[in-house]
């Protein structure tokens, strides 16, 4: 977990997506869940855990803010068996065709 800011470049289907939660679904197909912002035809950002083998857990967040306090919580850990591989992704569903 480095702090830097990811920007999603490539996107999985190449639909126009118009929520970030949509988005994020097609971005991380094999997560868990995804909980957080709407965020409608608008950029947001993402917190994403990498730890556990079956699939990731994504975040949704309104503001970078509210993305980077969630990251600093997990700086301790997200839960049992954290590797400590977490992201911070900004999405942007309108940037895809």
């Amino acid at each position: 977990m480095t702090g830097d800011v990811i920007p999603v470049v490539r996107h999985s289907c190449g639909v126009r997506h118009r929520s970030c939660r949509t988005t994020a679904r097609c971005q991380w197909p094999r997560a868990l869940w995804v909980h957080g912002c709407l965020c409608y035809r608008r950029s947001c950002w993402a917190t994403v855990s990498h730890c556990r083998p079956s699939g990731q857990t994504v975040i949704l967040h309104a503001t970078e803010e509210n993305a980077r306090a969630a990251l600093s919580r997990m700086a301790g850990g997200c839960g049992g068996g954290c590797q400590w591989e977490h992201d911070l992704v900004l999405l942007r569903p309108d940037a895809f065709p």
